[in-house]
């Protein structure tokens, strides 16, 4: 059922961060931990300093001239968990940026084509100008003949085949972490690469992403190794590092991170030595942290400072951390927020200004086709920690 709660809030807390207007799949790659402490302390998060009023009825109180955002996110089922994260995250940004009155409409995507529709509809009849959510693929995909030129449609999905001059895909692209960290690699003397990547969209998406760097930048065409099995890509990454004619001076890996620690290991055991170690976004959590094989390896990622002050106030507030995606639903909802601060329309013309914005996960601005783009740093994982080896840059100009 289509949840119809409302919240309906007033802002008068100072600012956090200033969210400046210099302006997937049903598993998602982007619901693991991601923190910078393990802290016991037990925290108020109760709301009784706040103002906030819930509703419980499907008709908001009327307040004026304020602005109504639609918020779906999968707040039953399997995905209840990470759905709940993306709600709390946007109310954290309406607490942290300033303006006049807002109200937030969340709504359950549930999970699905239908139910995802029936939500967005129902926001819409509640007067939803503009729709932040949902998060899976398939549920963007429901909403196409719903959003429109003045009533646009940002989805936290990483599938960049719903992206349209209407829908907007928040998620973050492997296309753009690839491309950001085979440059820094080209740019650090590691020319030759190989490809371990498992069979499927995004270990496909990923080789894609990689060969079209490596051919536009005049570089060695990548050896790929396409798996089934860890087993698999261990047995052929040996074969060709084995070999002087095919050995590789770095290996991109296309797989979660316990996933290539597995191949990786594998590889070691037998007496092959590997050369630099290459990841996506997908290592972008905790538990790449933990895996000792990655020590030294290397990803493109949002600034882990930014993310970290964002995890330790969403665990100040509600107790817990927050699953990696959860600041995509602050970060929506504080581009919306200083959009309306400024007194404009939130239309998709606005929304692909080429000025971008500023959040938690750095820079990024909405091209004309939905699709996104972001400033990524260049991170490496060393004794549990996340070590920037070259920052994103602090423009638009990326």
């Amino acid at each position: 059922m289509t949840s119809t709660h409302s919240l309906k809030i007033f802002f008068g807390l100072f600012l956090a961060l200033f969210f400046t207007g210099c302006v997937a799949q049903q598993s998602s790659p982007w619901q693991g931990r991601y923190s910078n402490s393990q802290s016991n302390t037990q925290i108020n998060t109760g709301a009784e300093n706040r103002n906030v009023q819930i509703q419980s009825d499907a008709t908001p109180s009327p307040i004026g001239a304020a602005v109504k955002i639609g918020f779906l996110a999968p707040l039953s089922g399997n995905g209840a968990a990470v759905g709940q994260s993306l709600v709390n995250a946007a109310q954290l940004a309406v607490f942290d940026l300033p303006s006049d009155s807002v109200e937030l409409l969340p709504r359950d995507s549930g999970g699905s084509s239908n139910s995802a529709r029936s939500a967005a509809q129902s926001a819409i009849n509640d007067g939803a100008t503009i729709i932040l959510g949902p998060l899976y693929a398939q549920e963007v995909k429901a909403l196409n003949s719903l959003s429109s030129p003045n009533r646009p449609v940002v989805g936290f999905t990483t599938d960049w085949t719903e992206a349209s001059a209407n829908t907007f895909v928040m998620g973050f692209l492997p296309h753009a972490q690839v491309e950001r960290v085979l440059d820094y690699a080209a740019r650090n003397g590691m020319r030759n690469l190989s490809i371990v990547a498992p069979s499927g969209e995004y270990g496909n998406l990923v080789t894609a992403a990689a060969q079209r760097f490596l051919q536009n930048n005049n570089l060695s065409v990548p050896r790929v190794i396409n798996y089934t099995s860890a087993q698999q890509a261990a047995s052929e990454l040996q074969a060709l590092q084995r070999n002087p004619a095919t050995k590789s001076d770095a290996v991109l890996f296309a797989s979660r991170s316990s996933e290539a620690a597995s191949i990786i290991n594998s590889v070691r055991q037998s007496g092959v030595a590997l050369p630099r170690l290459i990841g996506t976004g997908l290592w972008d959590d905790d538990d790449a942290l933990s895996q000792t094989a990655l020590k030294g390896a290397i990803y493109a990622g949002p600034e882990p400072s930014e993310v970290n002050r964002f995890s330790q106030k969403y665990r100040s507030v509600y107790g817990e951390t927050p699953p990696r995606v959860a600041s995509l639903g602050y970060d929506s909802a504080a581009m919306v927020l200083s959009l309306v601060a400024e007194n404009k329309a939130l239309t998709s013309s606005t929304l692909s200004n080429p000025a971008g914005f500023s959040g938690i996960d750095g820079f990024f601005k909405f091209r004309n086709d939905g699709l996104i783009e972001r400033s990524l740093s260049i991170l490496e994982i060393e004794n549990g920690r996340r070590l920037t080896r070259e920052r994103a840059q602090k423009s638009m100009s990326f």
